[in-house]
């Protein structure tokens, strides 16, 4: 099996789901559309969309890193492609309210080693499909 990783890239069309096996990126919408005839039972509108048909997804997106491990699908180089965050839109972002000392400080607190077996870390979830 080859080693693939799913990414978003940017181009002239905005964000785009891509897959990538060492220095090279293929588009999916395209890869997968000459994979499936047209025909893929999930969408690559998005990661996320990938992400939630995984098991119908799975052996298409191994096909396609096959095919450009071999060299025998259209690609572009990873250095020539501007990456963007891994999924686009979040049904919730995972915070840490401080999460070094710096911001700590910054915060208004005293300066002095934290005893973290008493210290517990401040946590909150933003939900910005709200």
């Amino acid at each position: 099996m080859t080693d693939y990783r799913l990414l978003n890239y940017h181009d002239a069309g905005g964000p785009r789901p891509g897959l990538s096996v060492g220095d090279a990126v293929a588009d999916l919408e395209s890869a997968v559309a000459a994979e499936t005839d047209g025909k893929a039972a999930f969408s690559t509108a998005s990661t996320l969309s990938i992400l939630e048909k995984w098991d119908a997804a799975l052996p298409v997106l191994e096909a396609i890193a096959a095919k450009m491990e071999a060299g025998t699908i259209d690609s572009m180089a990873l250095s020539d492609v501007t990456l963007t965050a891994p999924i686009l839109y979040p049904a919730a972002i995972f915070n840490a309210a401080s999460n070094y000392k710096d911001h700590q400080l910054e915060m208004g607190a005293e300066d002095k080693a934290t005893d973290k077996s008493v210290v517990k870390p401040y946590m909150f979830v933003k939900s910005p499909a709200h």
